[in-house]
């Protein structure tokens, strides 16, 4: 009896132990948890603070200090220190979000080459290449004109160009970007072309459908209007040849008044009894009806 007793004391004692030792590391996790959930906002909200001065920075807005951040930043990457610190919030809020997911890191690694030599592809686009630019030339001229890529897009340009030109140069970038989009997105970049051939040929075959579903309407309408303008020129094609008629019986009494005119001073009787300024007067109508009926005719 008092070894049974022993024993059931020894259980007893051993799971409240066991219960006592789940619960403080209960405790201890939920406690990390939370202190690692406030790290998280903190780096956060550090992150976005830098974001914010950086684009203050770049505006002109932030002062003695903000002038030399903006020119370093611009310096170093050109043109996109205006995306910069917007890009650097996300692929913050990204990786915390998605920190124990090992594909994250890869993203992000994808993401940071992509930018590099999207730095190279503007500069490119802006300044070109030149063989004897240095990257401190090259690092002065983008802080100073706010352009180009700056010493990223720099290095980028001689390391490409230099071995393949500027074509191979173009060609070599665009061709990393297109690999670095693919991880980013994991998707396909050919599935994306093809799907998008097969919305435009869709899209036209649709249209070329309703086109010849509208094709009876209009084929009556253009009858409509057809035989609406028929209408509309009878009228006035009517009122032309009334118009012409009335004008060739005009020239034609016209024309007999002048010749029975003609024949009026051609006649001797017309002159008998007439003085010579009267002749002479007569004459020069007679020339006058002479010049004017050709015209007539």
């Amino acid at each position: 009896m008092a070894a049974s007793k022993n024993q059931r004391s020894k259980k007893g004692t051993a799971r409240t132990t066991s219960r006592g030792t789940s619960s403080g590391r209960k405790n201890t996790a939920k406690k990390k948890s939370v202190s690692s959930g406030f790290q998280t906002e903190i780096i956060l909200l550090i992150i976005l603070a830098a974001s914010m001065i950086l684009v203050i920075s770049n505006l002109g807005m932030g002062g003695v200090v903000g002038d030399t951040i903006s020119t370093v930043s611009f310096g170093v990457i050109g043109l996109l220190a205006y995306i910069f610190p917007v890009l650097l919030f996300l692929g913050a809020v990204f990786l915390v979000s998605n920190r124990k997911n090992p594909l994250a890191y890869k993203k992000l690694l994808a993401g940071a080459v992509f930018f590099v030599f999207l730095c190279g592809l503007v500069q490119l686009l802006t300044e070109g290449y030149m063989k004897s630019t240095t990257l401190a030339d090259y690092y002065t001229l983008c802080s100073d004109y706010r352009t180009g890529g700056g010493v990223i897009g720099g290095a980028v340009c001689i390391s490409s160009t230099s071995a393949f030109g500027v074509a191979g140069g173009y060609i070599i970038i665009i061709l990393v970007l297109l690999i670095t989009l693919i991880l980013i997105t994991q998707r396909s970049f050919f599935g994306f072309i093809f799907k998008i051939w097969d919305s435009i040929a869709g899209a036209a075959r649709n249209g070329h459908e309703r086109y010849m579903e509208g094709q009876p309407e209009r084929d009556l309408k253009k009858e409509l209007r057809q035989k609406e303008k028929r209408r509309k020129e009878k009228p006035a094609r009517l009122s032309a040849s009334r118009n012409w008629k009335r004008l060739l019986r005009r020239r034609k009494k016209r024309t007999a008044r002048i010749l029975r005119e003609r024949r009026r001073l051609r006649s001797g009787d017309f002159w008998k009894g007439r003085s010579l300024p009267d002749r002479k007067r007569k004459k020069m109508e007679q020339k006058r009806l002479y010049r004017i009926l050709p015209n007539l005719l």
